[in-house]
């Protein structure tokens, strides 16, 4: 069964949960927010422990997506569809015979719908009228604010008689000011059928993480291809491969190697394409230098075509710390040492790392976020609000679970010295891909 969060302002309630006891093929879980503010802390919150993600309407979803440049799993939001709106409007009709279209403010046609078909069959002196700076104001938490300005500027002069809505933010502040309007929100089949086309979507999705990428390690010097050094990166590769749990399939290729890895494991390990921890591991275990490379595509060939040219691009590039990803054609540099602390890393990895080490999900990305990942009893205490005698249990827990390491003290004269710890998250993840 599909785990799908269903993000809605908080006024969306009542039409929203029409689909509670409807679907019956996916768990929907409800995920509410009152202000723009919060949409990207609760996005990242529940993503780990969803298949896919439905908005309850177009301005949040692209508010986030523009933050977020792309979002980390299957994500759509909620549209009216043009029968519901065509139904509506003419029920409207035969019950107020002096409706007309033109003197009416609507917030439901816009550019992005093509205006529900109405430029098909209205003139510009018929069509009603619109917030046009909707787009640039999303966002904003006065939006609705400006846009009951102007509706009260369009009534104040005289231009409309109704407003049909598709916000319930903007219909709670049209009841407060009591103006006359209609909402109209999705049906609860249409809202299935939306569901459905991303249920299909997160199935395609997890298809494609299952097939596999293909990645590149190459001996940089001429004077590097020889048995010993060859053995030595092998050994390597085999030993990177042992401690994540057997992610890879290592082919030797000459005095090359290529890996085989599927495209979720390669996010896991690239921390959703932002890093190469493989390249971090091989500088720190060899005394020569290789270069990384990796290609991912639609077929197997066209991955391995992928790395190849990736590894073209980083044979070129003087800067040895650089590794290069080929996604369906786009290039893309990873770092080498992993960002531990990236809104990636904690979105794929927070719920299983806070569950291992005994600490809520809020405590350990208030861990993440000290400086310099170096700790003391003391920081512990005031980023998390505990006594002194609670933090030294806390990092006593986070030694034993080798979530960090005691740093010597050297440089004290007098009394005891402050313990000083230093958080290692690579170690964490190897800790728990052993028990997995």
């Amino acid at each position: 069964m599909y785990r799908i969060g269903i993000i809605y302002g908080a006024n969306s309630i009542k039409w929203i949960k029409k689909i509670k006891y409807i679907m019956d093929n996916c768990e929907l879980i409800f995920l509410p927010f009152k202000q723009y503010s919060e949409l990207e802390k609760l996005y990242m919150k529940h993503t780990a422990l969803l298949d896919g993600v439905m908005f309850s309407g177009p301005t949040p979803y692209l508010l986030l997506k523009n933050k977020l440049g792309y979002f980390h799993i299957p994500t759509d939001y909620f549209v009216l569809e043009e029968h519901n709106f065509y139904k509506r409007l003419t029920s409207i009709l035969i019950n107020d015979k002096t409706f007309r279209l033109n003197r009416t403010f609507c917030d439901i046609t816009t550019e992005e719908n093509k205006f529900m078909g109405l430029g098909d069959i209205l003139t510009e002196d018929e069509f009603p009228y619109v917030f046009k700076n909707r787009l640039e104001n999303m966002g904003q938490e006065d939006l609705y604010e400006k846009i009951l300005a102007h509706i009260k500027y369009l009534l104040h002069t005289d231009k409309i008689d109704l407003i049909i809505t598709g916000s319930n933010n903007l219909a709670k502040l049209l009841d407060e000011e009591e103006i006359k309007h209609i909402t109209i929100h999705p049906s609860a089949d249409s809202m299935v059928r939306q569901l459905d086309l991303l249920i299909q979507n997160i199935k395609l999705h997890q298809l494609e993480e299952r097939q596999l990428a293909v990645g590149k390690v190459k001996l940089v010097d001429e004077l590097n291809n020889n048995h010993f050094n060859y053995i030595s990166l092998n050994n390597a590769l085999l030993e990177f491969n042992q401690q994540f749990n057997n992610l890879l399939l290592i082919n030797p290729d000459k005095f090359d190697f290529e890996i085989l890895i599927t495209i979720q494991s390669l996010r896991d390990i690239t921390n959703n394409f932002t890093s190469c921890q493989l390249s971090s591991y091989l500088k720190n275990e060899l005394p020569f230098n290789v270069k990384v490379s990796w290609g991912v595509n639609s077929e197997l060939n066209y991955s391995r075509m992928d790395a190849l040219d990736a590894m073209k691009r980083v044979m070129e590039n003087n800067n040895e710390e650089n590794v290069i990803l080929k996604y369906f054609g786009e290039y893309i540099a990873l770092n080498e040492i992993p960002t531990t602390n990236s809104p990636d890393f904690i979105s794929n990895k927070v719920y299983q790392l806070s569950d291992f080490l005994g600490v809520s999900s809020e405590q350990f990305k208030e861990i993440l976020s000290i400086k310099q990942n170096i700790i003391t009893a003391k920081i512990i205490a005031e980023k998390l609000n505990l006594t002194t005698r609670s933090a030294n249990r806390l990092l006593n827990k986070l030694a034993r679970k080798k979530a960090v390491v005691e740093i010597t003290n050297e440089n004290y004269t007098v009394g005891r010295p402050e313990r000083k710890f230093q958080l290692t998250i690579e170690n964490l993840i190897r800790e728990i891909d052993k028990i997995n």
